[in-house]
């Protein structure tokens, strides 16, 4: 009878044990994300020099194509050293995802060598968060490329 028992109590054991390893279905799936971003208007200025170092801030405007469709407003501050520049920037877009429309605030990180057109600048975009249609979307990629050529890649998903 003991045995039994314990078979039992290991067999319910072993089936919620199961049960509980199965993964969550996700409502939307992750999905790629890839377009280009395009600088409209850029208004920089420069805020101190300390040594080597040069802080500028300034504000751009922008439209990306690709999976976010519509204009953004950037913010940002850089730092630019003798060997190259970092970047920081808080971006603020409208427009489509899909079907769906709303707000998004990006961090945007990176970096470059310089302010020349043929310069390759890099760097990393993570959605903060969202409003109206797009409240749920995350999401995090790469961007890069020429100033006159930049593209982004990376995934999304609704949660």
């Amino acid at each position: 009878m003991r045995k039994v028992l314990s078979a039992a109590l290991i067999a319910c054991m072993l089936v919620l044990l199961c049960a509980l390893s199965v993964p969550a279905v996700r409502a939307e799936p992750i999905t790629e994300a890839q377009g280009a971003i395009i600088y409209k208007t850029i208004d920089w200025h420069v805020g101190k020099v300390v040594g080597d170092n040069t802080f500028m801030y300034g504000t751009s405007t922008l439209e990306l194509t690709g999976t976010f469709a519509g204009t953004a407003t950037d913010v940002w501050k850089q730092v630019v050293h003798a060997d190259g520049q970092n970047f920081r920037n808080v971006l603020t877009f409208t427009g489509m995802v899909g079907d769906k429309s709303g707000t998004l605030t990006f961090r945007l990180v990176g970096c470059a060598p310089g302010l020349e057109p043929d310069v390759v600048w890099s760097g990393a975009w993570t959605i903060l968060h969202g409003t109206d249609d797009l409240e749920n979307l995350r999401g995090e990629g790469t961007w890069g490329g020429m100033a006159t050529d930049l593209q982004y890649s990376g995934y999304i998903e609704f949660e």
